[in-house]
């Protein structure tokens, strides 16, 4: 899923101003009468809440507004340009690598008689030019398993906005100003101005887009924990769900519903794709996928048995038990080790499969967890054991959890 975009975003510039003088019958000496260029267009941002990915705009290096026009004779000012409205998921976040601050005054231009075409206006060479080679490596860096490291280089990227309302928009680049005609010039002392203005260069930023999944529970686990299968049982989310590893490519949302009426209880749930030894190092398929828990509020950790562990012999339920509390472990390492925020962040234990447990493995695990401090609530997304007591602990849970701060 295409969770990251550099662009370079340019505002479109102002309009010419026009250097004209009234013409008419009877009228021998008319006055200045060139008009002001129009406005250049901004370049909007507004988050689509039907957009789930930023697919539309990988491979695209550079978007501009639409420029104003210049202006005309008999004081007829150009038109605005058009504002350029890019969409994106609700959830995207913008940062900034690099700001073009344009000149804030248009640059004047001067005539030698009326008619005669301007010269080469100087600002154009203010566009921020960006090499494709840069914006790759950019787009790779920022794929890095921890994003964090780019703020501490001297490029500083820094947020601009973050959208996380549907129809949110936000003006990320701001048109240039429209030059004046020469009639803005017409003074008691220069009564037949040959001077106007060339419309000013709108702002251009290099930016980064990163999309975070907004979604108030994450699930954390290795892969074939049935994470899948627990987001299908709790919510109406369909994601592919197999017996074998890693069957989950890209993250998924679902929207637990509980109550009805002024008791009613929406939860969003991601599934997050599974984690393995050194995830936060950019192994397997985790290290793309551990920045979408930052907005999470609760991290639900799911931990199970796996099937050839439960076959051999040679281990007690008393050990299987300890290599479950082991695999939790594992888990809040690699958390911790990506962002330290995320190891403080408030959570929940869920032991998967307990279906395929004997009742003495079960009170061995129990046993186990409570030795540790903590609470794990035994499940079975086949049977459906545990998804109601699961459900109101993540319900209650959230209540008293403050949503982090990103």
């Amino acid at each position: 899923m295409p969770d990251t975009a550099v662009l370079v975003l340019a505002a479109g510039r102002g309009g010419r101003g026009r250097v004209s003088f009234r013409r008419e019958k009877f009228v021998p000496r008319g006055g200045p009468d060139g008009g002001d260029g129009g406005a250049g267009g901004d370049v909007v941002f507004k988050a689509n809440p039907d957009l789930a990915t930023l697919t539309q705009l990988v491979g695209r290096r550079r978007l501009e507004a639409e420029a104003g026009q210049p202006g005309g004779q008999r004081r007829r000012h150009g038109r605005a340009g058009r504002a350029l409205v890019v969409e994106v998921p609700v959830g995207t976040v913008v940062w900034q690598v690099e700001f073009n601050q344009p000149t804030p005054q248009p640059q004047r231009y001067w005539l030698e008689w009326e008619g005669q075409s301007p010269s080469a206006d100087l600002a154009a060479a203010e566009d921020l030019d960006v090499p494709a080679d840069r914006l790759k490596n950019l787009r790779l860096e920022w794929q890095q398993p921890v994003r964090h490291r780019l703020l501490a280089r001297q490029s500083q990227p820094t947020q601009l906005v973050e959208l996380t309302r549907p129809g949110q928009t936000v003006v990320v680049c701001r048109g240039g100003r429209g030059g004046r005609g020469n009639t803005a010039f017409k003074s008691s002392r220069l009564t037949t101005p040959l001077v106007a203005e060339y419309g000013a260069v709108g702002e251009q930023r290099l930016v980064v887009l990163e999309l975070k999944l907004l979604a108030q529970v994450g699930l954390v686990g290795l892969p074939n924990a049935g994470k899948s299968t627990l987001l299908s049982r709790l919510t109406k989310a369909r994601p592919k769900v197999a017996a074998y590893p890693f069957t989950t490519l890209d993250p998924h949302l679902g929207v637990m519903t509980r109550g009805q009426g002024q008791d009613l209880r929406e939860v969003v749930i991601a599934d997050i794709p599974g984690l393995i030894a050194g995830a936060s190092r950019g192994r397997g398929l985790g290290h793309a996928f551990l920045r979408h828990l930052e907005a999470c509020r609760l991290l639900l950790y799911l931990v199970y048995i796996p099937t050839e562990e439960l076959a051999n012999d040679r281990l007690s339920p008393a050990q299987q038990a300890t290599k479950a509390w082991q695999q939790f472990a594992q888990l809040r390492s690699e958390v911790a080790a990506y962002h330290q925020d995320l190891a403080k962040r408030p959570f929940l234990l869920a032991i998967s499969k307990q279906d395929l447990y004997s009742a003495e493995l079960a009170a061995a695990l129990t046993a186990e967890f409570c030795q540790h401090g903590q609470v794990a609530t035994l499940m079975s997304s086949q049977t459906g054991y545990g998804l109601d007591e699961l459900s109101r602990r993540l319900i209650t849970q959230l209540t008293s959890s403050p949503p982090p701060n990103l």
